[in-house]
């Protein structure tokens, strides 16, 4: 151990650093046998707490930031910031896997899971194997792992790289949140390149404001923490990626819808169930057509091109890496029963994402839009309100109902999103059902012939989770269930 510690910024130690340790631990639920066990201050608890537990099952050494007098027969390491000493530490302990993967990590606030989807198309079809982590799931070769956050801490990262390397994935994908920036997940990593998809009000419950947001999705673009990159891809038409821009000193790709830029497209044509347009790039200008649907995802493949273009991929490969996407799971989702109207379930849970998906459909469609969405809680409670104007400004009939409302009383959520409702029209025209299969039914039953149903907020999740349980709930299949009960009503 002596020698994988000498990186360490230390303060003091204790007992013999020559002790051999198998692993390495942050959560005590899961110690094995040997490992080194990282003492880490959470958000909702501080792992000093269950030091005992950690000893108890195996653990031989320990990382802290508080000196812990009692435990005397084991090596004790004092740092300032567990969190960094964890990042360091793993990626020495697993031989800086990212130095033996090219990793391309993508960031913003709207985005991020698409984009990654796309990238990992356009390698695949280039003959390169590819990994993917993020939040629907992480993909290790064939096998798939329901993630239980967006970005994993920076031990769990090391081992998931490093069993992608050892089945002889060349390149892996993955989404970067600004939680994980901020708490140190991805420090001492190596990306190849770097993506900025764009940034809007989120998150503003830990970071208290987009000053303090923005802070820290860029430092995956400054060198800061020891994040070090190749390439950055930056969409330009978003103010914030601007100011990326003038940041950085990485090699960049710049891609836009509004003007030229590095990569941008032109002749763009929406329609319901799909979208084509021109690309115009350093290797050649071309076409898409894709059935992904929306402004926001012309954004999203322009920033998968940007990726693939930095590292020298053919056209070919991108045009047909873009067009087998179909979908992606829980993103503008169409759920189609053969009813007279579209039923769409989307993620989106932020302002910028509400807002983009219901301009998106009142382009396309000529009947009017019932959309239906809650807020989770002991989230950014400053944007329920802000969501509930914007939906019911742009929205034909609002339906507020319960999303994850966690600890939080579902009735004092949806009075928060209620406020920004009697801002606008919607006043007239909203109703709230606390019960989302409920409120899933009334909306479905309220549509008519040409008339679009947006379901928003959960997307691909299958769960629902309350204060002390979670429920099996998915958005699609229970929209699905009820199309087909209703069929008879149409025919």
């Amino acid at each position: 151990m002596k020698e994988k510690i000498k990186e360490l910024k230390i303060i003091k130690t204790r007992g013999n650093l020559d002790t051999l340790i198998s692993g390495i631990s942050y959560d005590s639920r899961k110690v094995l046998k040997g490992d080194l066990f990282v003492s880490i201050k959470g958000i909702k608890t501080d792992g000093h707490l269950y030091i005992k537990e950690a000893l108890e099952r195996g653990a031989k050494a320990f990382v802290v930031e508080k000196w812990q007098g009692d435990i005397k027969k084991h090596p004790q390491i004092l740092v300032k910031n567990s969190r960094v000493a964890l990042a360091q530490f793993t990626n020495i302990f697993y031989k800086n896997p990212s130095s033996d993967i090219k990793l391309i990590g993508v960031t913003g606030t709207n985005g991020k899971t698409t984009t990654t989807f796309l990238i990992e198309s356009i390698l695949n079809q280039s003959g390169s194997k590819t990994g993917l982590v993020g939040t629907i799931e992480y993909r290790i070769g064939e096998d798939r792992i329901v993630g239980e956050r967006t970005t994993p801490e920076s031990s769990d990262l090391c081992i998931i790289l490093r069993k992608m390397i050892n089945k002889g994935v060349k390149n892996c994908v993955m989404e970067v949140s600004s939680h994980a920036l901020d708490l140190h997940r991805v420090d001492f990593f190596n990306f190849y390149g770097v993506v900025f998809t764009n940034l809007s009000h989120e998150h503003l419950d830990y970071h208290r404001d987009i000053r303090n947001y923005f802070e820290a999705k860029k430092k995956l673009f400054t060198g800061e923490n020891n994040i070090s990159a190749e390439f950055a891809i930056i969409n330009c038409d978003d103010k914030w990626g601007l100011e990326i821009s003038k940041l950085t000193r990485l090699k960049q790709i710049k891609y836009s819808t509004k003007k030229k830029a590095d990569i941008y497209a032109k002749d763009i044509t929406f329609s319901l169930n799909g979208t084509k347009f021109s690309v115009v790039s350093p290797i050649g200008s071309f076409r898409i057509n894709t059935e992904l649907v929306g402004e926001f995802n012309v954004y999203n493949i322009l920033a998968a091109i940007s990726t693939a273009v930095s590292m020298r991929i053919d056209v070919k490969d991108i045009k047909k890496g873009i067009e087998l996407i179909k979908n992606i799971p829980g993103r503008f989702e169409k759920i189609d029963e053969g009813q007279p109207f579209s039923v769409i379930v989307d993620y989106a849970h932020t302002p910028a994402g509400i807002k983009s998906i219901i301009k998106t459909v009142r382009k396309l469609s000529k009947g009017k839009i019932i959309s239906l969405f809650g807020c989770g809680g002991d989230r950014d409670k400053a944007k329920r309100q802000i969501m509930g104007e914007i939906t019911g400004r742009l929205s034909d009939f609002v339906i507020i109902t319960s999303d994850n409302p966690r600890s939080e009383k579902e009735e004092a959520i949806s009075s928060e999103i209620q406020k920004g409702i009697l801002e606008t029209k919607a006043k007239h025209s909203y109703l709230i059902e606390l019960d989302r299969k409920k409120a899933i039914k009334i909306a479905l039953k309220k549509a008519n012939m040409g008339d679009t149903v947006l379901i928003l907020g959960k997307g691909h999740e299958n769960y629902q989770q309350f204060s002390n349980y979670s429920i099996e709930f998915d958005d699609r299949e229970i929209s699905r269930q009820m199309l087909r009960e209703m069929k008879s009503e149409w025919n």
